[in-house]
């Protein structure tokens, strides 16, 4: 059963059973064959955890009936339900119909795929205005068509321009009511013919869903996957577009053509007018909350653009103006001031010091083994973080001093999660940079003694090998498949684990060698030489503490050699050697 699952994502093995699993595993490999015949990938592919988890919606969900594939800006395969970006100019799409169990038998007659061209947006607009001024038209003027075929098909018609005219404008985030072309002239008439009234209910029906997913969509606050992310620049941006999409709704429903329709459909008592006429005023109350929240939000913008410039020693000196005007968003605002909303915000702050951060840190620079400034700036790093949640805790202690009532209580792991698990990460690679000051070929020559004697060939040997070891760490840490800044990029933790363990052993063969070094010290001279020598190369606690253990030998020795000058000097004080050359009387 577990090998059956291995390839899907941790959150689907927990629920569904290993048949099921096995059936899903199937279908997502037919996916990766058509996904390779559409020269959307080849052969060497590798659908990541990602992509297999919208592959597993699309075959499992009530609620997602297509999927589209597409090479994505940085050249991945990028995979999703909605409409792929505007400069995407060429993509696949899967469609199921609503409801359809799929399996590896009838999945190639089940889901319905191909393959578009020309970019996303403008491919969409161009069949939107095609159908609007060719196809539609010339249907209405037809009256050659028979009555029965002609209801029938007039209703699939609009149906289709209804959900093109919603996607066409959806992808920049409008939303667009379609009106059907329908003659309104007489007013009786049109209540009276009950396949026109019903088609207008369809279109109502259509009306009502559009609005409803405008009015409980999520804020980017707290669930928008979109912006989870993205610094508070991306909060404005948000309400500004959700306070114009408002407005325009809320002008559209006083267009003459959209009060015809509620007209007719009023006269001929439909059931679905009033919970329509609801949602209107709903919009209308949105509007204003969403024209609110984004004056208050406006406060933010200069600072917050001032932040998202920064470099990570910067970055601490603009976050108390940031924190002061949130604080006065939680005073002041009428419907922004809200834990969940506040709480999303703060972590949108988090979310930019880690992008500040995640921008000066060089990856490819810690690799090549140039540790000295990415050491500096991963240091910054940390500490940004650390001033982040002194400056909010303090700020905190003071609301809790002028008003204890109204002070923020907020649970802080959401807010600083993911800036907790940055500064690890940081430090991990601080681990990694320390790791290529002790053991890597490419620090300066300079620093790398030279040993002599009878087994000085044998120890530059030795260090040459823990080099040689050393390099095959670095090399299957600089080939990882994932971005290492990435925090939700789980793998890592075992990729870092198994480097550092490699690295414990290499401290191990380093202690060996400087215990085998000092085995041929028989001087007080060579010891020296030899502390000397490993003293250069000592850049980490263990190999320090282990330096240091091999002095106190040299210590003894030079307690032996005193010991002796002085038994020498105390034998012969009374009457020392005089040699031939030594003055009678000196």
């Amino acid at each position: 059963g577990g090998a059956a699952l291995e390839g899907l994502p941790d959150e689907y093995n927990q629920s569904d059973s290993a048949v099921e699993g096995m059936r899903v595993l199937q279908c997502i490999e037919w996916l990766r064959d058509m996904i390779i015949e559409g020269k959307f990938g080849d052969e060497e592919t590798e659908m990541d955890d990602d992509v297999r988890r919208e592959a597993v919606k699309f075959l499992t969900s009530d609620r997602s009936s297509r999927l589209l594939v597409y090479k994505a800006s940085d050249g991945k395969l990028a995979v999703s339900d909605d409409i792929p970006p505007a400069d995407v100019s060429e993509y696949m799409y899967f469609l199921r119909a609503d409801g359809v169990h799929v399996s590896r038998e009838n999945i190639a007659r089940e889901v319905q795929f191909g393959k578009s061209n020309g970019t996303g947006a403008d491919s969409i607009q161009s069949l939107l205005r095609i159908m609007s001024t060719v196809f539609v038209p010339c249907f209405t003027n037809d009256t050659l068509w028979p009555d029965s075929f002609r209801r029938e098909f007039s209703g699939q018609v609009q149906k289709f321009m209804a959900t093109l005219t919603e996607t066409a404008y959806e992808i920049n985030g409008n939303t667009v009511l379609y009106v059907p072309r329908e003659d309104f002239s007489n007013m009786e008439q049109c209540v009276r013919d009950k396949d026109l009234v019903q088609r207008l209910e369809t279109t109502l029906i259509h009306w009502t869903r559009q609005i409803k997913e405008v009015l409980t969509g999520s804020d980017a606050s707290h669930s928008d996957t979109a912006n989870e992310d993205k610094g508070p620049l991306a909060e404005i941006e948000y309400w500004r577009s959700r306070s114009i999409d408002l407005t325009s709704i809320s002008s559209q429903l006083q267009r003459e053509d959209v009060r015809i329709i509620g007209s007719v459909l009023d006269h001929a008592k439909s059931s679905y007018l009033k919970p329509f006429n609801d949602l209107a005023e709903e919009i209308q109350k949105g509007s204003l909350e969403a024209q609110e929240n984004l004056t208050f939000l406006m406060f933010l913008s200069d600072p917050c653009t001032a932040l998202a410039k920064a470099q990570p020693k910067q970055i601490s000196g603009h976050l108390p103006t940031v924190l002061d005007l949130v604080r006065m968003i939680w005073s002041l605002s009428s419907h922004y001031k809200t834990q969940e909303r506040i709480t999303g915000l703060l972590r949108k702050v988090s979310n930019e010091i880690i992008l500040r951060c995640c921008e000066h840190i060089d990856l490819q620079q810690i690799f090549a083994g140039d540790v000295e400034a990415p050491m500096r700036v991963l240091q910054e790093s940390i500490k940004s973080g650390d001033d982040w949640k002194e400056i909010y805790r303090a700020t905190v202690r003071r609301m809790e001093i002028v008003d204890a009532e109204c002070c923020w209580n907020f649970d802080e792991s959401r807010i600083f999660a993911q800036i907790d698990a940055f500064m690890q990460r940081c430090r991990d690679l601080l681990e990694v940079c320390e790791s290529q000051t002790q053991f890597s070929a490419s620090q300066p020559s300079e620093d790398v003694p030279i040993f002599s004697g009878a087994r000085g060939g044998e120890i530059s040997k030795s260090l040459s090998r823990i080099q040689t070891s050393f390099q095959k760490l670095m090399n299957n840490i600089s080939q990882l498949k994932y971005d290492i800044l990435d925090v939700k990029a789980t793998r890592w933790h075992d990729d870092y684990n198994a480097f550092k363990n490699g690295v414990k052993d290499l401290e191990v063969m380093m202690q060996n060698v400087i215990t085998a070094a000092f085995e041929t010290v028989t001087t007080c001279h060579q010891g020296l030489q030899m502390l000397e020598a490993f003293h250069h190369l000592a850049k980490r606690d263990a190999i320090r503490r282990a330096v240091q253990t091999k002095a106190s030998h040299v210590y003894g020795l030079f307690q032996l050699d005193m010991t002796a000058v002085s038994k020498e000097f105390n034998t012969n004080r009374k009457a020392p050697p005089i040699t031939a050359g030594v003055p009678k009387y000196s």
